[in-house]
Formats: C-alpha cells, structure tokens, sequence
C-alpha cells in the first residue's frame, strides 16, 4: 500500500480490537477572504520596500568594490615605484612626478569616499507607533494593515534619500578611481618612454 495515497484504506484495512482507533475527522477548512485592494497595495509597497533595501545592499558592494580594487592599484603603484626607484641609474622623469602625485591623491580620494558609504551608516529610518503595542493587537486586520501600508511607505521615502545620497559618493569614487588609474597609465608611459 502507498504511503500517499488518494484514498482513506476501507473498513476492512483497519485493525479490529481494541487497538483501532477512530479516524479523526479532518477540520474544515476555514473560507478564505476574498483579496481587497487593501491587499494588492500592501503587497506593492512591500515590494518597493524590499528593492530600496536590494539597491542599498548592491551600492554597499560596488563601494566594496571601489576600496577593494583601489587598494590594490595603490599597492600595485607602490610596488612600481620601489622597483624603478630602486635602480641606480633610474631618475624619475619631472613630467611623471606630478601625474603620479595626482594619481595617489585620487585613489585616496576614492577610497575615502567609496569608505564612507561601507563604513558611515546612513539612517534608515524606523517606524514608531504612537500606540501602545496592547492596543495595535486589539485592532482589526484592516486597521493592522493601513498602519503597516504608512509605516511602509515612511520607510520607502527616507530609503530613496539615503540611496541617493550613496548613489552620489558611489559614482564619486567610481570616477576618483577612473581619473587616477587614467593618470597613473600616463605617469607609467611617460617613465618608460
């Protein structure tokens, strides 16, 4: 006999005796509510909720990105300035000392940024509710669900300008870290010409 199976055994599958045991009765379920509007909406603000929260964490890895990649080119430029430096007859030419100063400088310039978003939280926000909690609980559904739809949306504006403002120090650095590796290319042209 399957273990699932689509019927129940008949009378004659079960033990006679004091062993048996009734087969208890299967509560009904209860009807379901018919979806409102109430509940389209709730599940659309807890969507954009949701893609602010996404979008936070993807700027927070390409900040990562930014200290990880920038960190390493600096080493990397450290590392070609000993080796060339290192040489007794090496004399840095005057027009590639300053392409590399700026070089350093702006990938400082992006890690600093780029360590400002992974490093400094920016507030989120949180939700407050001026009842006290004994009180939310007594609320009906449809109540319980217009608080969370406000808070919600409370959140989803104060996520935007803090996005915003990370979406600003990302591209920030992103660009330090262009020029400075534009500018460290001309500093090695420039020494090995």
């Amino acid at each position: 006999m399957p273990l699932f199976g689509g019927r129940r055994p008949g009378p004659s599958a079960q033990p006679a005796g004091p062993a048996a045991s009734p087969v208890p009765a299967v509560p009904a379920a209860a009807p379901a509510a018919p979806p409102g509007g109430g509940d389209v909406y709730g599940a659309y603000i807890k969507s954009l909720l949701d893609y602010e929260q996404a979008r936070k964490s993807g700027l927070d890895a390409r900040a990562a990105a930014v200290v990880a990649t920038a960190g390493t080119l600096v080493t990397l430029l450290f590392g070609l300035v000993a080796v060339v430096t290192g040489a007794h007859s090496f004399v840095l030419p005057p027009t590639a000392r300053g392409w590399l100063i700026a070089a350093v400088v702006l990938f400082v310039v992006a890690i600093a940024l780029a360590v400002t978003v992974t490093v400094i939280p920016l507030p989120y926000g949180q939700v407050d509710f001026k009842e006290d909690p004994s009180q939310l609980c007594q609320e009906p559904a449809s109540t319980a669900s217009v608080h969370v739809a406000e808070a919600q949306l409370a959140l989803i504006a104060i996520a935007r300008r803090a996005n915003a403002k990370v979406v600003v120090l990302v591209f920030l650095s992103g660009i330090a870290e262009l020029l400075a590796l534009a500018m460290l290319a001309v500093a090695v042209i420039l020494i090995l010409r």
